[in-house]
């Protein structure tokens, strides 16, 4: 597999699907500097747990945690979201065909995939209604930049289907959303990102895979797995799986300016502190909001 920093939430979350084995769903991307990490803090722990949200380059920064100059994200930027789009396209019927029920066995593990039903464009748009109505007010204050190689056309936090499943090709199509933005206030700026997919291995073998991290059980009997990523200079990423029934959802959050030519373990840091808490991780993670299978 390939372990490298300059990728972003999308690549992270398609690396489950790539053809190297064997490590199950949605744990096959640990960077390098992650695994460096966590056999520095956590020895006896197996560097295999983890899919770390990374951004890529064309962030331009000003000033650093010391220093009072304030953070200056390159590109646009949002005060507030508007949830109100992405709400009447979930709202109204699917304008593309739903996709028949259909199971995967994948490859790797001899799990039974199940396929969502509902479109691609649909399901997208639902989760950006979710995200764009929960987040922001979480971040009172905040300003939401795109994500660094992101559209022109982008906006922060708005779900793309990152991998559309095609029946043609059902072991390397597995479907997969993801969102992300850099958000900035007077203390600095962090990254923020989600993820969904259906589920590909059992919670007992995520659970195992996931090496070293917290185990806890969220609402409605859902298992949370939760990784801390420390590095240099009081570097912080957290990292929240969620798996409820046929539906895995991640959230991630750092206090990291991205560099690809860095270390995820070396980058700058921009804030004291990830903008988002482990607490709200985990219950936007677990909001059944979320699920692929309304």
């Amino acid at each position: 597999m390939t372990e490298s920093t300059d990728t972003d939430i999308r690549d992270a979350l398609l690396a489950y699907t790539g053809d190297e084995p064997p490590l199950p769903f949605g744990y096959e991307q640990v960077v390098t500097a992650g695994r460096r990490v966590r056999r520095r803090r956590r020895a006896a722990a197996a560097a295999a747990g983890s899919l770390v949200f990374v951004a890529v380059a064309g962030v331009a920064v000003t000033g650093l945690p010391h220093d009072p100059a304030p953070f200056a994200v390159g590109g646009p930027s949002w005060p507030a979201l508007d949830p109100a789009p992405f709400c009447a396209a979930a709202a109204a019927p699917p304008s593309t065909p739903a996709i028949a029920p259909t199971t995967v066995v994948r490859d790797l593990n001899d799990y039974r995939v199940r396929i969502p039903v509902e479109p691609a464009d649909h399901a997208a748009a639902r989760l950006s209604c979710r995200l764009a109505t929960v987040v922001p007010p979480l971040l009172p204050g905040f300003r939401f930049h795109l994500i660094p190689g992101a559209p022109e056309d982008g906006l922060p936090l708005r779900v793309e289907p990152a991998q559309v499943f095609d029946p043609a090709q059902p072991q390397t199509t597995l479907p997969v959303f993801s969102a992300g933005a850099l958000v900035s206030d007077d203390e600095g700026v962090g990254e923020i990102g989600f993820g969904a997919w259906p589920a590909g291995e059992t919670v007992a073998e995520a659970t195992a895979n996931c090496a070293g991290c917290e185990v806890r059980t969220g609402p409605d009997g859902a298992t949370v797995l939760i990784d801390v990523m420390t590095g240099d200079a009081g570097l912080r990423t957290v990292n929240v799986w969620v798996h409820r029934a046929d539906t895995v959802t991640f959230a991630t959050t750092s206090n990291a300016v991205p560099d690809p030519a860095t270390d995820a373990d070396r980058q700058e840091v921009g804030r004291p502190d990830p903008p988002l808490t482990l607490d709200q991780l985990v219950r936007l993670a677990a909001a059944p909001e979320l699920t692929l299978f309304p």
